[in-house]
């Protein structure tokens, strides 16, 4: 999760088109597994995103604008790597794959954010 956090990352610092799309957008977005074993956090700030892995019992000097609990790893691989390359958040929902608290504006805000990178990605890989 951090990897791809800080691929996303990385790609808002070379890519302007990119970097428009996170412009004004200030939030912090934890994943986090059901045992709190893994706990990623996702902020943006300052036309930024910044990735931080956390361990199980750290402290948050604030709280996440919302949370995003995995039920388990194979819950994690099917948001991160959806089957048919969409991710949904509300199929993963409506599959009890994953739980989520908080004000659930930012997980559409961050799915409407990895999809805009992935259709970028895609039309590079095409573009060879």
């Amino acid at each position: 999760m951090k990897l791809l956090l800080n691929l996303m990352s990385l790609s808002y610092i070379l890519d302007r088109n990119l970097r428009r799309s996170i412009e004004g957008f200030s939030g912090l977005v934890q994943f986090r597994s059901k045992d709190n074993e893994i706990r990623v956090l996702a902020e943006f700030k300052n036309n930024r995103l910044k990735a931080k892995e956390l361990k199980p019992k750290d402290e948050l000097k604030r709280s996440p604008n919302v949370t995003v609990i995995f039920k388990d790893d194979q819950a994690l691989m099917n948001f991160l790597l959806p089957k048919g390359g969409k991710r949904d958040i509300l199929r993963s929902l409506l599959n009890n794959e994953v739980v989520l608290s908080g004000n659930l504006n930012y997980i559409y805000r961050f799915g409407f954010l990895a999809n805009h990178l992935q259709l970028e990605l895609t039309k590079m890989l095409e573009q060879g």
